[in-house]
């Protein structure tokens, strides 16, 4: 994974001087250079209130959608997807979150009271990292209790 974006940016590099020295626009460099331009690469950083949430309760979390590259925040997406995915592997929810004027992703997952307990997943992504590999993907761990297995806990 280092070693792509290391590949990347030596290449990206290597287009900016190329343009600098005024190559012919049909070079390796050149045609490498107008790829990333045209399908960038991001990577998602995504925050949660909490890591364990009652059936019912509400997942808010905020987004950080930045340049595979550089790290530099990026603005070429202006939606992200979050999914909310069971034990057994079934998507639950999916909700599509916008960028606000400000540049911040921000919102919420609402969860049902009838959900079965266990360790869910949460999935985020953005247009761009639809079709890449789960490198990019945001994927965290989240655990939803019902209400019945709390009481249960708080009697034992």
């Amino acid at each position: 994974m280092k070693h792509i974006n290391l590949i990347f940016l030596l290449l990206a590099v290597v287009a900016s001087s190329a343009l600098a020295q005024t190559v012919s626009s049909d070079t390796i460099a050149m045609r490498l250079w107008r790829q990333v331009n045209a399908f960038p690469q991001e990577k998602l950083y995504t925050q949660t209130d909490r890591a364990e949430y009652m059936c019912g309760d509400t997942i808010w979390m905020r987004h950080h959608v930045v340049d595979a590259l550089t790290g530099m925040p990026s603005y070429a997406s202006r939606y992200v997807y979050v999914e909310l995915v069971n034990p057994m592997g079934s998507m639950v929810s999916r909700v599509m979150m916008r960028q606000d004027e400000n540049g911040a992703i921000y919102g919420y997952m609402p969860t049902t009271t009838d959900m079965p307990s266990g360790q869910y997943m949460l999935r985020a992504y953005t247009r761009y990292m639809a079709g890449t590999t789960p490198d990019y993907l945001f994927i965290r761990s989240v655990r939803l209790r019902s209400v019945m297995e709390n009481l249960n806990s708080a009697t034992l």
